[in-house]
């Protein structure tokens, strides 16, 4: 099996898919393609055993997972074992007539792997503590929630020439919405931040 996305591109005749398929290709882990590759090649034999839609929530929980484990910086080099393993207990559910995505689902969530998706609390606790204007993945970060908000008609950022400044405003201290969410000790809290949030 080719490790290079599929080129058939059976999944071109649904919108969805092209785009969840499109998020995952900006997180650039290319070794999620093996794995990406057995989806579309188990969906496109017709077997019976999932369907468009449990095709695209497999592919969302992967996106999930990829992005998760960025975030939560767990290190992607030994990837390529575990979805080979993945691959393979999959492969084991279906000759069993298993439910394909539970089982998917399952072995992400499998408590005690070193491999498991990091939970809500440790994503959480991650996203607000790391400096996202030096995130190598901050421009997914910040198009993927632009585009929460235009489900039916995301925007296209591919383009380019887009860039991250200030997302903390300069002026935040002269606002009262900004200087509560800051917290009482909002100066100091304004000093430490700025600098990360500038260009």
């Amino acid at each position: 099996m080719s490790s290079q996305l599929p080129r058939s591109r059976p999944h071109a005749k649904n919108k969805e898919v092209r785009l969840v398929l499109g998020r995952i290709t900006a997180l650039d882990v290319s070794v999620a393609n093996l794995l990406l590759m057995s989806f579309f090649e188990d969906y496109a034999n017709g077997k019976g055993f999932f369907t468009c839609e449990d095709l695209l929530s497999m592919l969302r929980t992967t996106e999930s997972y990829l992005f998760r484990q960025t975030v939560c910086d767990v290190a992607t080099n030994s990837l390529n074992k575990f979805f080979s393993s993945v691959i393979a207990r999959l492969n084991t559910v279906q000759e069993g007539g298993g439910n394909y995505r539970e089982a998917f689902e399952a072995i992400l969530l499998e408590e005690g792997t070193a491999r498991r998706m990091p939970t809500d609390d440790e994503f959480e606790r991650a996203l607000k503590t790391r400096d996202c204007y030096t995130f190598r993945r901050s421009f997914y970060l910040l198009s993927t929630l632009e585009n929460s908000h235009h489900p039916k008609n995301p925007l296209d950022f591919s383009g380019g020439g887009y860039t991250i400044e200030h997302i903390m405003p300069r002026n935040a201290l002269n606002l009262d919405d900004w200087r509560t969410m800051l917290g009482p000790d909002c100066e100091r809290v304004y000093d430490e931040l700025i600098t990360r949030s500038a260009t």
